[in-house]
């Protein structure tokens, strides 16, 4: 795994050598940024984006994003092997651009700020929980309007979602599809 792009184009990810957890592919990632450029969404949208990044696992879509120019990223994992490796793929980036925590993202902390960017990709397995979690994020304040929410999943398992979110796109590359989302209404 690498960093496909931006100012840290190239650099070397870790991962872990289990089945706990499930790496973005490189190809993958390059879609779903190559995605994230263009018109239909803003093409600036990474721009000095906030990005929540729910089940990060190697932090590979968080640090894509810092790199392409995104100005925070929070991100999360509940397995303190992946934090710990998400931390070393984070050794020599400036710490102010980000914020590690391990904590189960179906109970967030309230959020200091909307996210303009949230990853989701839980084990697919949990697809049936998105509700749940979309529903959890939105009571912490880290789901508003504007904010892009771009899901994980296995084709053969796709995301529930409530009326209240539009599917703006949906992209499968082999056995995973991308669903890139939004909230329809909000209060914010």
């Amino acid at each position: 795994m690498r960093v496909i792009s931006g100012k840290w184009r190239g650099k070397k990810l870790l991962s872990l050598e289990t089945n706990e957890i499930r790496p973005t592919t490189d190809r993958i990632k390059e879609t779903i940024f190559n995605m994230l450029t263009t018109k239909k969404f803003g093409n600036r949208l990474l721009h000095k984006a906030i990005i929540l990044d729910c089940f990060s696992g190697t932090g590979a879509l968080s640090i894509e994003a810092l790199s392409r120019g995104a100005s925070f990223a929070n991100i999360w994992d509940n397995s303190q092997k992946s934090i710990d490796i998400i931390n070393q793929n984070l050794k020599t980036i400036d710490p102010s651009l980000y914020k590690v925590k391990k904590t189960n993202a179906y109970t967030p902390n309230k959020a200091q700020n909307y996210a303009d960017i949230i990853f989701i990709d839980p084990p697919y397995e949990n697809m049936h929980e998105t509700p749940t979690l979309l529903t959890s994020l939105e009571h912490a304040h880290w789901i508003a309007c504007h904010t892009l929410l771009i899901i994980e999943s296995a084709t053969t398992n796709l995301p529930k979602l409530n009326d209240t979110y539009t599917i703006l796109e949906e992209k499968t590359m082999g056995n995973t599809t991308v669903t890139f989302t939004r909230k329809t209404s909000n209060n914010n």
